[in-house]
């Protein structure tokens, strides 16, 4: 018999009910104190501790599956709302930029509470979830995991204020391009710290370099005649939207590394919430609040609540931040 069994025993005087029960619990207790040995191994230097079971059963290397049908359906839904983004947020003109992205952050937020409010329930009780159990009291909870989230959150809140802000004094086509160019990134980094990564996607990513350069040369020898509308290219914009991509891989880091081991929404409902509040203070500071006027109300917090404001706030929370982002 394994250390880590539970003996199969019934004590006196004890229902069947009661004896099912403690056996659960003693299976939590167990699983609990092995995420805590796992998690002190990882912090004293990434040596992690296995138990006797997982020595004398070691893991058989799993067989790659091919993706299922619906994930590129998910994939095509999720790419054709993120791109809805750019019209949405140029449409409110009189808005500044931080305020937009602050909005349409705040929004998603509230959306996300709902899934988080969930997660946490399960995660909360050992007899419902014991696996979310066990990382919630034994990894969630940590300064570390704050300041990850934090840091994912503020990377986040640079590339909206960025991204946002470019539309003003460039092209809403540049914008987008040079924002969601941090694949190409990913692939030069990967490249000068020689990590592995195919001749396909060097090939690819040298195409895609090519591109970005000759799209220069509309800001260069076209450039915008006017930085108030940014209806045509500008060389602004464009630097503006790159900043923004390279924000996006910090977020990008963070929360590869997070989601490795925590669910869905307890990750991106703190993340949200926190680009949200920075981007909210960085408006309140550093922007011109408009004057009111019928049907619009600029304020930091709820100001996407105008009339006027109040159906582009909800479908850029739901479609582009929620079905697309998440």
């Amino acid at each position: 018999r394994s250390k880590t069994q539970t003996p199969n025993y019934k004590m006196e005087g004890v229902t069947d009910d009661d004896q099912v029960a403690i056996t659960q619990q003693e299976e939590t207790n167990q699983m609990m104190k092995k995420g805590e040995e796992e998690d002190e191994g990882e912090d004293k230097g990434g040596v992690v501790v296995h138990s006797d079971d997982d020595r004398e059963n070691p893991q058989q290397p799993q067989t790659k599956q091919k993706p299922k049908w619906w994930i590129w359906v998910l994939l095509c839904a999720a790419l054709l709302s993120v791109s809805s983004a750019a019209t949405g947020l140029k449409s409110m003109q009189s808005v500044p930029p931080f305020r937009k992205a602050s909005w349409r952050l705040q929004t998603t937020s509230y959306i996300l509470l709902v899934g988080f409010v969930y997660e946490m329930y399960k995660a909360s009780y050992s007899g419902r979830d014991p696996s979310a159990y066990i990382i919630l009291r034994s990894k969630y909870f940590k300064w570390k995991t704050f300041a990850c989230l934090g840091l994912s959150g503020t990377a986040l809140g640079l590339h909206f204020g960025l991204w946002v802000s470019s539309l003003n004094y460039t092209s809403m086509a540049h914008s987008m391009l040079f924002v969601t160019c941090h694949p190409l990134l990913i692939v030069f980094g990967c490249v000068v710290l020689r990590k592995p990564i195919s001749k396909g996607e060097i090939i690819g990513s040298v195409i895609g370099f090519v591109g970005l350069i000759l799209t220069l040369g509309d800001s260069l020898f076209f450039p915008s005649s006017s930085y108030d509308i940014g209806d045509t290219p500008g060389l602004l914009g464009d630097g503006l939207a790159f900043l923004g991509a390279i924000a996006f891989l910090g977020y990008l880091y963070y929360g590869s590394t997070l989601r490795s081991w925590m669910s869905l929404y307890m990750y991106a409902f703190p993340v949200t919430l926190i680009s949200s509040l920075w981007l909210g203070v960085a408006s309140a500071i550093f922007e011109t609040t408009p004057p009111p006027q019928e049907g619009m109300s600029y304020g930091v917090i709820l100001g996407w609540s105008s009339p006027a404001f109040f159906p582009v706030i909800v479908y850029l929370a739901f479609v582009p931040g929620f079905i697309g982002h998440t």
